[in-house]
């Protein structure tokens, strides 16, 4: 991304970065249902993280990696479901 950001691009394709970044298992479905555009308009004057959506993607990961802690990631439970969630 630093280095796409440099080069003057002006939108970044999340699932190139994430399968590059090793998450083979990130798809169209997945970026669907974290609300987040295939295509991110790259901010080249920002950091990275803070045009980047890599909360819900790290919440998608650490549910997927750890399955037995039932919501989310602990330090962004709330901001991983958009939609109310039935207790």
């Amino acid at each position: 991304m630093e280095g796409a950001a440099k080069e003057g691009v002006v939108e970044i394709d999340v699932l190139d970065i994430a399968h590059k970044a090793g998450l083979k298992e990130l798809n169209e479905e997945v970026l669907k249902e974290l609300q987040i555009p295939r295509l991110v308009p790259c901010i080249w004057w920002l950091p990275w993280y803070i045009w980047w959506p890599w909360r819900p993607i790290w919440c998608w990961w650490w549910h997927w990696r750890y399955p037995w802690y039932r919501w989310c990631c602990p330090w962004w439970w709330y901001r991983c479901h958009w939609y109310p969630i039935a207790l």
